[in-house]
């Protein structure tokens, strides 16, 4: 009985000072800094070319959407080569209701001789030309690698 009492006392002490525990307040002092040029893109084994571009936003602000439709980037000028061509992809726009739209990069639909999709182990590099910048990255679709057997793969 004494030894049920000790537990049930240690137990409620470890309780209330896990729960009355200390907070400590963390503020950060973060400058302001001025939107950057996001892209976000993809090509896949068989699909066009799909680029997203929008301006950064500061960590710790409110957002609404007016600030997430405003943060679109329009008419950039975005090439994308597979080695042999390039394509200058076309603006799209989707429209989401309420007077907002989404907006993205891809094959355009009206130049077709010099549109491709991806294929694997091929390399493509992209460039974008946006308020007198210009970006540019290389990306390659790996080659798929086929698992035979998961009797010997450990997932833990």
């Amino acid at each position: 009985m004494m030894y049920m009492k000790t537990i049930l006392a240690f137990i409620l002490v470890a309780v209330t000072v896990f729960i009355s525990s200390c907070e400590r307040s963390v503020s950060f002092n973060l400058e302001q800094v001025p939107p950057r040029l996001v892209v976000e893109g993809t090509i896949e084994n068989g699909q066009p070319p799909i680029i997203y571009l929008s301006r950064s936003m500061n960590y710790f602000s409110q957002v609404n959407i007016s600030d997430l439709a405003n943060s679109f980037v329009h008419n950039a000028d975005v090439y994308i080569s597979n080695g042999s061509v390039t394509h200058h992809l076309k603006e799209y726009t989707v429209p989401l209701g309420n007077g907002y739209s989404f907006y993205y990069y891809s094959t355009d639909s009206s130049n077709l001789a010099t549109a491709f999709v991806g294929q694997l182990n091929k390399q493509y590099s992209l460039r974008i030309v946006s308020e007198a910048k210009e970006y540019t990255a290389i990306t390659t679709i790996p080659n798929i690698t086929n698992i035979r057997s998961y009797a010997n793969i450990n997932f833990s």
